[in-house]
């Protein structure tokens, strides 16, 4: 018995130190900022803290923290099941995604592919800002003039409306031609190039095809809709998110975990007669890194839900608290026979 409590320590120490130094391996990147949302009635005040009214140490605490929420619960999944300390080859067995917990901002195909060589500077002059930056690009941009690609008979051009272009920060290249890689695979992605701004600095840039519709918080209809009509939008778009998702693992061959609501803008209809609101199109934005990856196999339809009811929950979690109910309530019948109604595109 003594024995066999000093191999116990022994082993938990072992597992405890390759821990640490894994996590002291894996590369500080993408921060995500909690920010208020009018999402409808008051549930629940446990609001995350507004970014402005913190200090900058603060910021940086919070936003260090979200950043690890957001990997931890991806990973639970598979979390749950490993055994031993060699993580990675258990890791291989039992998770469906192409995925490396050692490595969570590198893992993404196309990473470190020259993809930013090409001078766009001439063809985005006359530019205007769409997006503020976010922690991970300068800024998105939509264009005043049409957008032209190719020369002679394989000359192609893009109506203005249809385009848009972000900007990419200098140390994040390398981990953006993750997302060059993922628009060209889902036929999304124009080109890719550099340009030099105003102050001489050059920066790479996405030109990609904008995807029509809005995040839900700014849709007018849903803003003035009542909350049982806005469940009803909710529990119809989880169920079309999820069958699309699920599809592209089927026929892509890619994952796509980063399905928060920022990355999913709908058209909601409202019916003028009697006043209610309907999910009329969706579209599923933001390829980058971290978020999409490779899979390793097709998990089964039950493996798969469980996966996404977790995320979805996670990722949903604050309009799931203004709203007052679970994600995956027994509507989905109902939503199942008019999934071919939504005009999905880039399949």
């Amino acid at each position: 018995m003594i024995f066999r409590n000093i191999f116990l320590k022994l082993v938990i120490g072992t597992c405890f130190l390759r821990t640490l130094s894994t996590a002291a391996s894996i590369p500080r990147g993408r921060s995500i900022v909690y920010r208020k949302r009018d999402f409808g009635t008051q549930v629940s005040t446990k609001m995350k803290p507004s970014v402005r009214s913190l200090t900058s140490s603060e910021v940086h605490s919070v936003r260090k923290r979200d950043d690890e929420r957001w990997f931890k619960q991806l990973e639970a999944s598979f979390n749950r099941k490993l055994k031993t300390c060699d993580a990675i080859d258990q890791f291989k067995k039992v998770f469906w995604i192409d995925y490396n917990p050692t490595r969570r901002w590198e893992w993404c195909k196309g990473y470190g592919q020259p993809v930013f060589g090409k001078d766009l500077t001439s063809k985005l002059i006359e530019r205007v800002s769409f997006s503020e930056k976010g922690s991970n690009n300068k800024g998105i941009f939509v264009l005043q003039t049409d957008y032209t690609v190719g020369s002679g008979e394989n000359v192609r051009t893009y109506p203005k409306q249809t385009v848009i272009a972000k900007l990419i920060n200098h140390r994040l290249e390398a981990r953006a031609a993750c997302e060059v890689w993922a628009l060209n695979h889902f036929g999304l992605l124009i080109e890719a190039g550099r340009i030099t701004a105003e102050v001489e600095d050059t920066f790479g840039v996405i030109v990609m095809h904008k995807q029509s519709g809005k995040p839900l918080h700014d849709v007018e209809e849903w803003n003035t809709a009542p909350v049982d009509q806005k469940r009803a939008v909710v529990q119809d778009l989880r169920v079309q998110v999820q069958d699309l998702i699920y599809r592209w693992i089927q026929k892509k061959g890619v994952v796509h975990a980063d399905f928060d609501p920022d990355n999913v803008l709908v058209d909601i209809a409202r019916n003028k007669e009697t006043n209610a609101i309907r999910l009329e199109h969706f579209a599923i934005v933001d390829f980058g890194s971290p978020g999409v990856w490779l899979r390793r196999k097709v998990p089964s339809e039950q493996t798969f839900t469980t996966w996404f009811n977790a995320r979805w929950d996670f990722l949903w979690e604050e309009v799931i608290e203004k709203l007052g109910h679970a994600p995956h309530e027994k509507q989905e019948h109902k939503t199942q026979r008019r999934r071919l109604t939504i005009n999905v595109e880039y399949e």
